[in-house]
């Protein structure tokens, strides 16, 4: 009888991460940046965000604002929001890579697949509205600096302030896939009922579609949220209690930092400050 033989098993599908620490074994001896760029997903991860980020800043250009510096530093914003989620991601010893950029409607970073604390996953989504909100803020010094010698480079800062401010503020409203559904994932489901009623006044206001598009696609969430077995895991109440603190405290400063962007009264106070 002739012996038979069975297939080869399949090689096993490798995910990003596991095929990126293959790749760091034989470089051991590369340069740091090679080796951080292998960390972070490899050289084709790289640059998919180089890539999508100068398609997003053609979009910013053309869509929001006509100046090449407004749409660099408005993508820039949107790089540190990001890598704000990555390097948190990173400090709680999960793998994290380069963020990637959809033109005209923001970026992300890929979140890690295994098992995540309810905190964990608030305190990482909290860390992109807090970095960007600092970005944003910051925007303000140039603007203030720059005025009156230079009033067309003062505005172009103004408005990176003003709309990184209210980019970062929109992604608390407490409905996925926003950075603040994550938060209120963790509090109380009762929150992206809110955030609901939150985006349906911003778009009956605004008529804006993007609000409207957000609000129907967290609606499955929302519903979910009080159905899913795994909505009832709930954080200790210290835990809870400390990411309700940072998320209404980071709401606050934003707001307020958002307001003073849009305030006459706020931008005379801080020009009053340099002797104007």
């Amino acid at each position: 009888q002739a012996p038979s033989y069975s297939a080869p098993a399949p090689a096993p599908r490798l995910d990003p991460f596991t095929q990126a620490q293959q790749q760091l074994r034989p470089m051991r001896g590369h340069n740091s940046f090679s080796r951080f760029v292998i960390a972070w997903g490899g050289w084709n991860r790289l640059w998919i965000m180089l890539g999508t980020m100068a398609l997003s800043i053609v979009v910013y250009y053309y869509y929001f604002y006509p100046s090449w510096l407004f749409a660099f530093g408005f993508t820039v914003l949107l790089l540190i929001h990001e890598l704000g989620h990555a390097f948190t991601i990173r400090l709680k010893k999960m793998r994290a890579t380069f963020p990637i950029f959809i033109p005209g409607m923001g970026a992300f970073v890929t979140l890690p697949n295994q098992p995540i604390s309810l905190r964990d996953d608030a305190e990482i989504s909290l860390a992109g509205p807090f970095w960007g909100g600092i970005a944003s803020a910051l925007c303000l010094v140039p603007a203030i600096l720059f005025f009156p010698g230079n009033i067309d480079l003062s505005n172009i800062f103004l408005k990176l302030a003003f709309y990184g401010l209210f980019l970062n503020l929109l992604n608390l409203i407490p409905v996925l896939p926003l950075d603040g559904g994550h938060i209120g994932k963790a509090l109380s489901p009762w929150l992206s009922v809110a955030g609901l009623v939150m985006l349906g006044a911003l778009y009956f206001y605004t008529q804006n579609f993007f609000f409207l598009l957000i609000g129907i696609f967290g609606l499955s969430y929302v519903t979910q949220g009080f159905n899913s077995p795994a909505n009832r895991v709930v954080m200790r109440r210290a835990d809870r209690n400390i990411v309700a603190v940072m998320y209404f405290g980071l709401a606050a400063l934003l707001a307020v930092g958002f307001w003073a962007t849009n305030s006459n009264e706020a931008l005379n106070f801080f020009l009053h400050l340099r002797g104007y």
